[in-house]
């Protein structure tokens, strides 16, 4: 890609690298802004070393824009940092909150969601104010004519709660997200009781005209459409999905056409060369045409809700009309380049996020490849036909790499899915608009229009409901790393971008990449740290997951997470994100500690995405005297995954340096009638190299004093404390007898069951043992050495 044909990279790739350098050192130490100051000032002497006005000027821009990559990553890392900083102490504290509505309200399963911009903020006896805005979850049934509405004064009186998720190595950090939103807090509304609505057209006068269409759309379609198929075309139209039932989501995310839901480039991009097409049919100018076509993108943005991916088309299409009006849309990827760079300045952390990697990509591709494709398709009858294949064969190939690491999944089905369902979805965005737009203005034509539209949707559900059920639709994978990453773009590169007639003269380049990127490959195995077992307890809320990974490689799991009602299912969205992303594609062993929810509950999911080798349990337990065992052992059935029942005194091994004890309870005890099943949970030491974890399921006082009665060997280095810090497990004497100098807890943070106890905190600090909380620190990796324990957690410096 020459340099002289697109200048802007020359800003644009050192900026990107400052950005990348500065979240490299999540510090905000001086000594880092130094370090960047030096390697801009290398740049600089190389110029004056070498010499050339043009050289110099090259690397003065190179080294400008790196230092600007790095300063405005910095200003966005602070300002999140502080916005932490100063809500942290107000988490879980009850509130009075005033403020006005500044977001169309969302529907969600149990009520309704909307941003405020708060006036007051009341808690105890004295008010408070804030940075950014208050997320309000008001649970309660709203039917549409009685949903709180965009600007409106109201009050509210709930809980606040610091915005913040499962926090995992590799994990999407939700907090991150929702402060990238200008979201500080989440204030949680019990009932409709504690909700008013004080004042109404608070909000800009614009935004209420605009919202309120959108509303009057909304109703139409439910009025004249039949469910499921209104909320199918308000997703699609709006990207309204929170009405949409899970199952019919599950078939546009199994086909992979699921993007057809997210206002981004798909429907921008329609609507932009729609409004354009049009009013040039008026036989306005290209530079005319392009002003209204501009604000008509604008209008439909700010109806959609103006949402992350709304915006970044947004920008996208803005930049590509003013390119137009400029007479400067010769080349759409110096537009596509310049818009990249301003949302890069405006929303640095974009950079990793999933959204934008993916508008981008398939942007970047489409423009880039579909050319030579349409040219190797040559067979196929019909231009449009040719076209459409094409484009979807290009944005493919280039979001492969980013569903693979973002979402470990790729569909090879989802190519010829697009070819058929792009379209039909384009003619229902498309029908669906002049639909709404003719039924407001003539509102006896609402039925024919409408339906018409719903025969559009019948014909788009049943075509992606056909592709989600076939092989291969959705493949789970483990997430790449750079080098495989990079070797892939490297290749289509040389495939799509490079002239057959040049490329003979890349071989040299393009072959110096591939072996960086296979050595890179190759030293992370020289870079990995000395044998040792790796113990991560991870951040699953109020209950246990722990990973095990032995020297050789070999994986088991001790629990597997859960919550009590299983309505949010801890393994499909928790535990397994982590295992694919951690490069783990089956487990040897699982060892379940006790059947509680949410100890056990997960494994239904880890069972059905992974191969599992077996599965250790209590020989206390079975199917028949417990629910969640039997719900569990359903899907162990189908996969066909042998259980093994253990007692005291049996070994497993995870690998030759790895064993695993099973040290309580006995077969006697089972018979033994306890107040709850938590006092047959399996007491399990792990050994490596001389050092020993004690893994404790949720033992309470009673089985503990039983282990200690019988003079049970419970010497550790590392103690995983019992019942999540309970009262119940606050035994003194546990801690005094294992030795340990480290302790870990897996608690929910924030939990209701005020975990871990003071009891147990104390306990702890008068032993002297140093203790690791997935409630505060998230997920919690312990490395056992021969030579020593090191401990990392995933959030550090909190």
């Amino acid at each position: 890609m020459p340099v002289k044909k697109y200048p802007l990279l020359l800003v644009l790739i050192p900026f990107i690298s400052g950005i990348l350098f500065g979240k490299g050192f999540p510090s905000s130490s001086f000594y880092i802004y130094i370090t960047a100051t030096v390697i801009s000032a290398l740049f600089l002497l190389l110029s004056l070393y070498l010499g050339g006005r043009k050289l110099s000027l090259l690397i003065v821009v190179i080294s400008i824009s790196f230092l600007s990559g790095f300063t405005v990553w910095r200003i966005h890392a602070e300002r999140d940092l502080k916005m932490q900083d100063e809500v942290i102490e107000f988490d879980r504290m009850p509130a009075v909150v005033r403020g006005i509505i500044v977001s169309i309200p969302q529907r969600t399963q149990n009520g309704v969601e909307f941003e405020i911009e708060p006036e007051k903020i009341l808690i105890g006896e004295k008010l408070h104010s804030f940075p950014g805005h208050l997320l309000v979850s008001l649970k309660a049934p709203y039917e549409t004519d009685e949903m709180p509405r965009y600007g409106e004064l109201i009050q509210a009186s709930g809980t606040l709660h610091v915005p913040g998720s499962y926090r995992n190595f590799e994990g999407f950090d939700y907090g991150e997200y929702m402060r990238e939103k200008d979201i500080s807090l989440i204030l949680s509304v019990k009932s409709h009781l504690f909700f008013k609505v004080i004042e109404e057209g608070r909000g800009a006068q614009i935004l209420s005209f605009i919202y309120a269409m959108r509303e009057r759309a909304i109703d139409t379609l439910n009025r004249e459409i039949v469910f499921p198929l209104a909320p199918l075309g308000a997703g699609i139209i709006f990207g309204e999905r929170s009405t949409i039932p899970d199952e019919i989501e599950n078939y546009f995310k199994l086909s992979g056409t699921y993007h057809l839901f997210a206002i981004s480039g798909f429907n921008i991009g329609i609507m932009s060369l729609a409004c354009f097409a049009f009013f040039r049919g008026l036989g306005l100018s290209r530079k005319t045409a392009a002003i209204p076509a501009a604000v008509v993108v604008v209008i439909y943005s700010l109806m959609s809700g103006m949402g992350d991916s709304v915006k970044r088309a947004m920008i996208m299409a803005l930049t590509y009309f003013a390119a137009i009006i400029l007479e400067r849309e010769r080349d759409v990827l110096n537009s596509l380049f310049v818009s990249l760079l301003i949302i890069l300045v405006l929303y640095p952390s974009s950079i990793d996020d999933a959204g934008f990697l993916l508008t981008f990509a398939a942007s970047f591709f489409l423009i880039t490849c579909t050319p030579f494709i349409y040219e190797k398709l040559a067979f196929i009858p019909g231009v449009y036909l040719r076209g459409l294949i094409s484009a979807s064969i290009a944005a493919q190939i280039g979001v492969i790499p980013v569903l693979a690491c973002f979402f470990n999944y790729i569909s090879l089905m989802s190519v010829f899915a697009n070819i058929v369902a792009v379209p039909i979805a384009s003619a229902a965005f498309i029908w669906g608009i002049v639909s709404l737009i003719v039924s407001q203005i003539i509102t006896s034509s609402a039925s024919f229009f409408c339906g018409v539209e719903e025969v559009i949707l019948y014909i788009l559900f049943e075509c992606v409901n056909f592709f989600s059920t076939l092989p291969l639709s959705y493949l789970r994978i483990i997430s790449p790393g750079y080098p495989e990453v990079v070797l892939y773009y490297l290749i289509t590169a040389y495939i799509f971008l490079i002239p057959a007639k040049n490329r003979k003269t890349y071989i040299p380049h393009i072959a110096a990449l591939l072996l960086i990127s296979l050595f890179t490959a190759r030293a992370e195995g020289f870079l990995r740290p000395p044998e040792c077992l790796t113990v991560t307890v991870l951040d699953v809320g109020e209950g246990e997951a722990i990973v095990l990974q032995g020297a050789g490689g070999k994986i088991f799991l001790i629990d597997t997470g859960g919550t009590y009602d299983n309505k949010f299912d801890i393994g499909e969205s928790v535990v397994v994100p982590y295992l694919l992303k951690s490069g783990i594609s089956s487990i040897d062993g699982v060892i379940i500690t006790h059947p509680h929810p949410d100890h056990m509950y997960g494994l239904a999911s880890i069972a059905k995405s992974f191969n599992v080798g077996c599965v250790y349990i209590s020989k206390c337990f079975s199917p028949e005297n417990n629910s969640v065992y039997r719900y569990v052992n359903q899907e162990l059935s189908k996969k066909g995954i042998e259980i093994k029942q253990v007692v005291a005194g049996d070994k497993i091994l995870i690998d030759d340096t790895v064993e695993v004890l099973a040290e309580y309870p006995a077969e006697t005890d089972c018979n033994e009638a306890f107040g709850n099943i938590n006092n047959l949970s399996l007491l399990l030491k792990v050994s490596f190299g001389g050092k020993a974890m004690l893994f404790t399921g949720d033992i309470e006082e009673p089985a503990i004093e039983k282990i200690l009665e019988r003079g049970i060997d419970v010497k550790c280095d590392v103690l995983k404390i019992p019942h999540h810090g309970g009262r119940t497990s606050a035994s003194k004497k546990l801690i005094e007898r294992t030795g340990a100098g480290i302790a870990v807890v897996s608690a929910g943070k924030g939990n209701n069951f005020g975990h871990p106890s003071k009891e147990v905190l104390n306990n702890l600090q008068e032993s002297n043992i140093k203790l690791y909380r997935t409630d505060i620190d998230g997920a919690v990796k312990i490395m056992l050495r021969k030579d020593g324990i090191e401990v990392k957690k995933a959030v550090e410096g909190r």
